[in-house]
């Protein structure tokens, strides 16, 4: 048999061997040990890297992979055919091994390949890259890029076991790690509870507490401490302007809140945040003109600032539904006309 005959069967052979218990150990060593001696022979290097995969040396099996992508970016011509497999195998190491060993920088180096791949023409719409991106998404433990890569494969395959399954682990642990964090609110506003009864007149100490409780959606709760800021708090002090216009916007007061807010705009006019906060009463007063300004203006100093993008939309969408109920004039003859 030829050698790339061998090289071929033992690709084949290397994990049901490792799963019968046929394979020794140290199948990857042996492996290397022929890879190195053969450094241009990008087969062994791959089939190295699957032999360390299958013992769970995934350091050294991302070692492999990435001298088998050397060998394509040195002559690609001879191995471009081993391209998507030298890179995507060393991005599913790397995943692998910031699972074992919880570091981040493994998984979003492991992002960056399969992101890579999905470059290629014929991987535009790969679902099982989509659902590897999910993966290591949920291991970097940002639950929301995890949840819209994983959708996205599911668009893409819906028959996709391993996007299926990490899709409901993923819902799963953020349902998790929501109860934990409202069991967390809830022990910090307990807490906070009793130094504001220690302290009724501390302002900035009732704001920390009612911003809780609105969190909390308690809304109810909230609103006396939000009252005894207005009673207490100095609008010359700047800490308390702020809580100040807090209060009054969750209030509903909101031409007071825009009041203070003009002020400290007036003060910083370079805070993208004010202009913001200042639509967002403009918008709850029904001045749509001014808030639409004020968001454009919080997105010229600040093109990312959440309260803004999430205000403009929202507003947007308001004016746009208004424009379809309106009623047409034309059509719609006087009732007293005959």
């Amino acid at each position: 048999m030829k050698r790339s005959g061998m090289v071929l069967l033992l690709a084949m052979m290397i994990p049901a061997l490792l799963a019968a218990g046929c394979a020794t150990k140290n199948m990857g060593d042996k492996l290397v040990k022929k890879a190195e001696k053969k450094p241009a022979d990008i087969g062994l290097r791959l089939l190295a890297g699957d032999a360390l995969m299958e013992e769970a040396r995934y350091d050294e099996a991302v070692a492999q992979y990435d001298a088998a992508v050397k060998l394509v970016a040195k002559d690609k011509k001879k191995y471009g055919k081993y391209y998507f497999k030298a890179w995507n195998n060393k991005g599913v190491a790397l995943y692998k091994l910031g699972e074992k060993s919880g570091k981040k920088e493994h998984f979003q180096e492991s992002i960056k390949i399969f992101k890579k791949m999905l470059e290629l023409k014929d991987k535009k719409k790969d679902s099982m890259l989509y659902s590897n991106i999910a993966h290591a998404y949920h291991g970097l433990g940002d639950f929301a890029e995890s949840e819209k890569w994983f959708q996205q494969a599911l668009q893409l395959n819906s028959s996709n076991e391993n996007a299926s399954k990490g899709y409901r682990i993923l819902m799963d642990d953020m349902n998790k790690a929501a109860a934990d964090k409202i069991k967390q609110a809830e022990r910090e506003a307990a807490d906070l509870a009793v130094k504001v009864d220690a302290a009724p007149q501390d302002v900035e100490l009732r704001l920390k507490l009612a911003d809780l409780l609105v969190d909390l959606d308690r809304m109810d709760q909230a609103m006396p401490h939000f009252q005894a800021i207005i009673e207490n708090a100095d609008p010359a002090n700047s800490e308390h302007r702020e809580a100040l216009v807090t209060a009054y916007f969750f209030s509903k007061n909101y031409e007071q809140a825009l009041s203070l807010l003009e002020e400290m705009a007036a003060e910083h006019p370079d805070d993208a945040m004010l202009y913001a906060r200042m639509a967002r009463c403009q918008h709850e007063m029904g001045q749509s003109d001014p808030a639409l300004k004020n968001y454009e203006k919080a997105l010229k100093l600040d093109s990312e600032n959440p309260v803004a993008i999430k205000g403009l939309a929202d507003l947007q969408k308001k004016l746009e539904q208004a424009a379809k109920d309106e009623p047409d004039a034309a059509s719609d003859p006087d009732p007293d006309s005959e």
